[in-house]
């Protein structure tokens, strides 16, 4: 458990501080900050064509590490060997293979295939050390030893002209080698081989030491950063199929400031990630977008357009809808189903160090401003609140860290951070950091430190239909730019249909869409009577808010309207009451349009509905009941809903129940414990065909069943 948790926190290989997700005290690449060029293909390699490759599975003469287990018996190729890469490359290929991972990622743009062999060295660990020799050393011996019977021509295909510019030509130098050890040091004590040895770390080459001759001088292998191979470290310690792809797609992105932000995914996902599936910046910098013009909106201009388009799942169309809002700077929607192998798949390979992929059904949206990896960053659709640093703890993960405790005070959708923000300033004594993720929370019911680990998904961050549909500039989450100033323009999700998404961007009318969800509802009990409380909208057209209501398991009844400027109600028709039953409550907003919101969140509190709020003319609202009753429904015969009134003389556990004709339960309208007094019921057969229905009351040992005609 403890290597799948430092996997998560550590991922790929890249000692990451914990609490600063964007930089690392080791690094895959040497980061840099220039020569970048948005949307201009493969970097250090080609992004379209096919590049053959050659994977290195070695190990060490004396590696005694688990040498029975069956993922790698010790002197025999990994179990897994062969199913790494195709030699050949198919529309068809072995599936969770490299291979058919950049088929999808490029929509078969990019033809991934290569070789496997398997090798052990002549010396063992402590001799090398003797003669001094490193992983450059170590790497030199292996490859000079296999030339003989490889022929590296076969992975001598591409020429680097410049960066992004390659041609399809020999140039002596070998394109790409990934060697995956099977141990460095786990059966030693006493001595650390990974540091001995030089290899402290997985490493985007070789072993910097220039140049190793092959093919009797014909051709060369380069072991230095931006050379011709990648070094993954531990077959055993984490997922080796992941940190290879992470290092090898290096040389397609770029250096470590192209890794990802906080709680996404990509190709080059930092920790706390969902997946290593590609994510849409990704897809149009290597030019593997399908139709990519098709599907981008330009935002930055003054025309007033409402632009609807359909999107289907993600990775098996390879589309996303982007919004241009400045020079390089986009919001990409992403509609993710699982239909696609690599998100469907948990864990995504069969090693048992590797983490489930966590992606919620819905849609998504990435803002991106620059090209660099901390302009990026996910914006979840449970929107942004005012977090505040209120205590620290020590990094149980790593002993010299001290990290801060964070606390929720409520909504702020223009000056709060998101759970998925990648650094919040803080100011709180102690910390190590200045900054951090919202990571350690303070539980405002326990009051203990929980890890919510936000990252992996809480089932609240995707857009949804009925949950959040409205991205604007009055939204939670709004649409604010990293500077939080919001944009000119709305994101409404239509409909969600077989997985295809109809979205409409409304651009430079932002407000011709639905409103945004109403934030923030509360309930309390002021004077026995519910109280309703939530944030007013800020749309300039709003017209007010519908506020609805249903007991138990009954159905939702809307029960009063207000205006624009009233953000609570008082329901005076139910007393609170700890031993009545509960009542739920939500409220819509709508505006001068007609139009209206998705529902707020829900809120509940148990309370009794007395005789007062449905007296007839031969009631005194002043008494209680004195024996009881289930009285005839009315209207009836009714379409689709009628009431029913029923008297209780003394507290009691109430069941009301509708029955077909054939004695089938359909409805069940009240189950609970009530005070005595009066109550009414709506019944709403919607969903029913028009017939004779009966309903039964059982209080205790009363019961009574009467007839009711519904007729459509």
């Amino acid at each position: 458990m403890l290597k799948k948790l430092l996997f998560i926190f550590f991922v790929l290989g890249n000692i990451i501080n914990f609490s600063n997700t964007n930089s690392s005290t080791e690094n895959c690449i040497a980061t840099s900050s220039t020569d970048y060029t948005y949307g201009a293909g493969g970097y250090k390699l080609p992004s379209i064509g096919t590049l053959n490759i050659l994977i290195v599975f070695a190990e060490f003469k004396d590696d005694n590490y688990n040498s029975t287990n069956t993922r790698w018996i010790k002197g025999q190729s990994p179990k897994d060997m062969g199913k790494w890469i195709d030699q050949t490359w198919s529309t068809n290929p072995t599936q969770g293979s490299l291979t058919h991972y950049f088929n999808e990622m490029s929509y078969n743009k990019f033809k991934f295939t290569g070789k496997e062999i398997h090798v052990v060295t002549n010396k063992t660990r402590a001799e090398y050390d003797d003669l001094n020799m490193k992983r450059f050393d170590i790497h030199k011996e292996l490859l000079q030893s296999i030339d003989a019977t490889e022929n590296f021509a076969n992975y001598d295909k591409w020429k680097l002209e410049s960066n992004y510019l390659h041609t399809n030509t020999a140039d002596t130098k070998v394109d790409m080698i990934i060697f995956v050890w099977r141990n460095i040091t786990k059966d030693v004590s006493g001595i650390n081989y990974e540091s001995v040895l030089g290899f402290g770390n997985n490493y985007g080459d070789l072993g910097r030491g220039g140049d190793i001759s092959v093919d009797s001088g014909a051709r060369k292998i380069n072991t230095d950063t931006w050379g011709s191979g990648v070094t993954v470290k531990s077959y055993f310690g984490q997922d080796p199929f992941r940190i290879a792809l992470h290092e090898f797609n290096h040389y397609l992105l770029g250096h470590n400031n192209m890794h990802n932000g906080y709680g996404y995914w990509g190709m080059l996902a930092d920790w706390g990630t969902k997946s290593y599936t590609i994510n849409a910046f990704e897809m149009y910098q290597l030019q593997w977008a399908e139709s990519a013009a098709a599907f981008t909106i330009d935002a930055t201009n003054s025309s007033v357009e409402t632009i609807t388009k359909s999107i289907g799942d993600f990775l098996t169309t390879n589309k996303a809808i982007r919004v241009k809002y400045d020079a390089d700077k986009y919001f990409y929607i992403e509609n993710h189903q699982k239909t696609s192998y690599w998100e469907s798949h948990a864990p995504f390979s069969d090693h048992p160090n590797s983490i489930d992929g966590t992606i919620e059904n819905g849609i998504y949206i990435i803002r991106q401003e620059g090209l660099l990896g901390t302009g990026r960053e996910c914006i979840p659709a449970d929107g942004r609140y005012d977090w505040e640093a209120i205590d620290k703890i020590n990094n149980p993960y790593d002993q010299n860290k001290i990290l801060p405790v964070w606390k929720n005070f409520g909504v702020d959708k223009t000056d709060g951070h998101h759970s998925l923000e990648n650094k919040i300033v803080h100011n709180y004594p102690g910390c190590t950091e200045s900054s951090s993720s919202i990571y350690f929370v303070k539980n405002p019911i326990t009051n203990l430190v929980d890890e919510p680990k936000y990252y992996l998904g809480n089932g609240l961050q995707a857009f949804r239909i009925g949950y959040q549909q409205i991205f604007s500039p009055w939204s939670n989450p709004n649409n604010q730019n990293k500077n939080k100033n919001t944009l000119n323009f709305t994101f409404s999700l239509n409909y969600l249909n077989n997985g295809i998404a109809t979205i409409s961007i409304f651009k430079n009318n932002p407000i011709a869409s639905n409103p945004s969800k109403p934030q923030n509802l509360k309930i309390t009990s002021n004077g026995n009577h519910p109280l309703l409380t939530w944030n007013a909208n800020d749309e300039t057209d709003l017209s007010g808010y519908v506020i609805w209501r249903k007991e138990g398991n009954s159905n939702w009844l809307q029960i009063a309207t207000t205006t624009k400027f009233v953000t609570s109600y008082s329901d005076n028709d139910v007393t609170t009451n700890i031993q009545g039953y509960n009542y739920f409550y939500k409220i819509t907003a709508f505006d001068t349009q007609s139009k209206i919101s998705v529902y707020s969140n829900e809120v509940s509190i148990r309370g009794v509905m007395y005789k007062s709020a449905i007296e007839d003319e031969n009631s005194n609202g002043d008494e209680l009941p004195t024996e009881y009753k289930l009285s005839q429904n009315y209207p009836n015969p009714f379409n689709p809903s009628t009431k029913i009134v029923y008297d209780i003389p003394k507290n009691n556990q109430v069941s009301l129940m509708v029955y077909n004709s054939l004695g089938k339960e359909v409805s069940e309208l009240v189950n609970g414990f009530k005070q005595a007094g009066s109550y009414s019921v709506t019944f709403d057969a919607s969903n029913l065909p028009s017939g004779v229905y009966f309903y039964k009351l059982q209080a205790g040992e009363y019961n009574q069943v009467n007839k009711m005609i519904l007729l459509k």
